[in-house]
């Protein structure tokens, strides 16, 4: 008797076990099935040549290609707040760098245009519903006037307009920035920039990254 009540409480605990086992299969199957689809729209992305042919205007390696190093640097600051920005961000940094976006000079009618190319022949993962919002924004803020060309940006060539938009940068230092510049000669290195006035060093932590003394 004994012997078989031990056979039964191991054949129950076995069921119950398979059980248990159950749901977590279950839940493991499908983080791996989300896993694989956000995976799948990204390699769409990649297998369609989106990266390389999705704009008019084609960036240098540096810009185009993405590195261990550049994993680590948030290219969204450089998109003004308004609405449109978490669509953008969205839509655009599941497939290319977002200097792609931030270094054009499009009319609205030229971003349409690059959306609907995106979706249509590179097959990236837009939502045709966010196209108003994501033309409106991206027209406004990227358009003929966008003062940003190059990123990392080159502190010995661009204008204070375009360095005003570093996180912490406002007209004032990036005015002090070109000064110096002019008065004491180009920049040697990113670190050089702790000699302008009103550069201290927690401003410039936070700015170091997106930053090139070269073009």
């Amino acid at each position: 008797m004994a012997r078989q009540s031990k056979e039964a409480r191991s054949s129950t605990g076995d069921r119950e076990n398979r059980e248990f086992a159950g749901p977590i299969l279950l839940s493991r199957a499908a983080a791996f099935a989300c896993m694989g689809l956000l995976l799948s729209a990204h390699l769409t992305c990649l297998e369609k040549g989106f990266v390389a042919m999705a704009w008019s205007k084609p960036l240098p390696v540096s810009q185009g290609e993405k590195s261990a190093a550049d994993d680590q640097v948030d290219w969204s600051v450089f998109l003004p707040e308004g609405e449109g920005r978490t669509e953008v961000t969205v839509s655009c940094a599941g497939c290319h760098d977002l200097r792609q976006v931030i270094t054009q000079k499009k009319s609205k009618v030229a971003w349409r245009t690059s959306l609907q190319k995106m979706v249509s022949e590179y097959k990236a993962p837009v939502d045709k519903q966010d196209f108003p919002v994501l033309i409106a924004y991206l027209s406004a803020n990227f358009g003929d006037k966008n003062p940003i060309t190059q990123l990392p940006m080159n502190i010995n060539t661009s204008p204070a307009e375009s360095l005003a938009r570093l996180p912490g940068i406002g007209a004032d230092a990036a005015g002090a920035i070109v000064e110096s510049r002019n008065s004491a000669g180009a920049f040697a290195s990113v670190d050089d920039l702790l000699r302008v006035k009103g550069i201290d060093v927690a401003v410039f932590d936070k700015i170091k990254k997106y930053l090139t003394t070269k073009d």
